[in-house]
């Protein structure tokens, strides 16, 4: 799964268990831009707004030698913004609640570590309702930047010895020496 995609869904499970933890067990949470039907009842959106490499790759200093392959282990850091969007009549309690649970509640900072993600930054809640046909439908945003842990293993090729040839005497040096 891509970076973009793993992130989305982290950020996903995270926001789900979010909002069961604030007392919004069943409310709906769709990603940004789907061209689908809007919700009948309140629902959460999720849009990542950016998404950056933070730092330089990580890489394991020990080979894993358990499989056929040798690999090594690389991690990188990436910091995501991601806009949560609240809409609909319980979207002033939905927000406020979310916006408490994210840096408070302990099951929800665990939801959201164990897919590699870590709230460091939110901004403030704002209200920004939007007419649709003759009514107004509360609807408040978030933006919470994450910093997201992306681990991936890379083969590698595998050199046990290396053999120097001293060309005036034609003597072999194996380093390290063969048993």
């Amino acid at each position: 799964m891509s970076i973009y995609s793993s992130m989305r869904t982290a950020v996903r499970i995270g926001t789900e268990e979010a909002l069961i933890q604030s007392g919004f067990p069943t409310i709906p949470v769709i990603y940004s831009h789907q061209n689908g039907s809007e919700p009948a009842t309140s629902y959460v959106v999720i849009q990542i707004v950016s998404l950056m490499q933070k730092g330089r790759t990580e890489e394991s200093t020990l080979v894993d030698e358990s499989t056929p392959e040798k690999n090594i282990t690389l991690k990188n850091h990436y910091e995501g913004t991601i806009q949560f969007s609240f809409a609909g009549s319980n979207a002033p309690d939905m927000a406020t609640e979310f916006l408490n649970a994210i840096p408070n509640n302990v099951v929800v900072r665990e939801a959201y570590q164990k897919n590699n993600l870590a709230p460091i930054r939110k901004s403030t809640l704002r209200r920004a309702p939007q007419k649709r046909d003759t009514k107004w439908v509360e609807f408040f945003n978030l933006d919470v930047t994450f910093s997201y842990a992306v681990y991936t293993n890379q083969t590698i090729d595998w050199v046990e010895h290396v053999r120097f040839v001293d060309e005036n005497s034609g003597e072999i040096i194996t380093v390290p020496p063969l048993p």
